[in-house]
């Protein structure tokens, strides 16, 4: 399994609304986080490789996982094709016909972290509304 870490802009505000919230925090979160995930995985079914469509067809963002305070939202593609995903993704030497290319996660998740936070902090504000 492929694991990214990225960095998120906004966390401070982010941080402050999940406290504002209390024991509804971490819900509103995963929710905040389905939404987030859902819009990342939509650009990378456009960029993801397409040969029979089923890489592309094999992306998912799992329902969140709540563990007390703890909140995270699973995604990625593959299924049984999960091997050929990665390579897909990590094989830089590899023709993709455009808009597809590897990196086709990693490029939309990065790009999305760099206001992720504040989009996550203004759906966690929205829940008070």
């Amino acid at each position: 399994m492929l694991k990214i870490s990225i960095d998120i802009n906004g966390r401070t505000e982010m941080e402050r609304a999940i406290r504002v919230l209390g024991d509804n925090g971490p819900k509103a979160m995963g929710k905040a986080l389905w939404n987030e995930g859902t819009r990342i995985m939509e650009r990378a079914k456009d960029l993801a490789p397409v040969d029979t469509g089923a890489l592309k067809n094999s992306g998912i963002v799992d329902l969140p996982i709540i563990s007390g305070s703890d909140v995270a939202v699973k995604m990625g593609f593959g299924g049984s094709a999960s091997a050929y995903a990665e390579v897909q993704h990590e094989e830089l030497s590899y023709y993709h016909k455009s808009p597809t290319q590897a990196k086709y996660l990693e490029q939309p998740l990065r790009e999305a972290s760099e206001d992720m936070g504040f989009r996550l902090a203004k759906e966690l504000w929205d829940e008070l509304q």
